[in-house]
């Protein structure tokens, strides 16, 4: 009998991280798409000690097949060339009868909720400047969120979604500006733990950090986050 099965709850929130770091990285979305099976086979496996290699694999294909379906749904090229990516990857780890059960189920996954209203929510999505993850956090902690205790190694606060990567440069510059000392006072010399760490406080994963901040420095906006700092600080120069 299976011992891995995603919620409806547990699916919405992969798929809704997996689009928000698209939204958040146009220009890197293609390079995260290759990334999203070991992210989720991390993310899965890590439910269930018990589920089976089998198990694990299949709820990543379903994810990810939703996931398509999801990016197929508004009429842009970008994302039809993302989703031909993602059904790549889908199809180097599962066979060829999966797939046929897995359509069937996308096609009637599609036929439940309405494709045209799908369609309509997808669109609205791309052309706001929502994520789908703040949202679902608003939802989760709207009652009560102001009283709670702080929780050690924990924030109320969290990094804005569109704003992960800039948070990493950022650090990744105050490292290097030797800023960070560990517990005993030394100069700190774990970039990869002590924005990791930093990133559990504020909610946000870093566990890819050195193929983000590679995959940033390939665009031509990289420094824009700090020329925008400078601007900031120049109002505050006091001469």
């Amino acid at each position: 009998m299976p011992v891995l099965r995603l919620s409806p709850e547990e699916m919405a929130v992969a798929i809704a991280g997996m689009l928000d770091e698209i939204k958040e990285n146009p220009e890197e979305s293609r390079y995260l798409c290759q990334t999203f099976w070991n992210k989720l086979w991390y993310d899965i496996s890590s439910m269930d000690e018990r589920a089976s290699e089998e198990e694990v694999s299949y709820a990543i294909i379903v994810t990810m097949a939703l996931l398509v379906v999801c990016l197929l749904l508004v009429d842009n090229v970008r994302h039809r060339t993302l989703a031909l990516d993602l059904i790549c990857v889908i199809q180097e780890h599962t066979s060829m009868q999966d797939l046929e059960q897995i359509q069937r189920q996308m096609n009637k996954f599609v036929w439940r909720m309405g494709e045209h209203r799908l369609k309509e929510r997808m669109e609205q999505y791309w052309q706001s400047d929502m994520f789908l993850s703040d949202a679902i956090y608003e939802v989760l902690h709207k009652d009560g969120l102001e009283q709670q205790e702080i929780k050690p190694g924990k924030s109320h606060f969290r990094i804005a979604k569109k704003h992960k990567t800039n948070f990493a440069k950022i650090l990744s510059a105050m490292f290097e500006l030797r800023m960070f000392e560990d517990e005993n006072g030394q100069i700190a010399s774990n970039k990869q733990k002590l924005i990791e760490e930093l990133g559990v406080f504020f909610d946000a994963d870093y566990k890819n950090l050195s193929q983000l901040l590679n995959a940033s420095k390939q665009n031509d906006n990289y420094i824009e986050i700090f020329e925008k700092m400078m601007e900031k600080a120049k109002k505050y120069d006091v001469k």
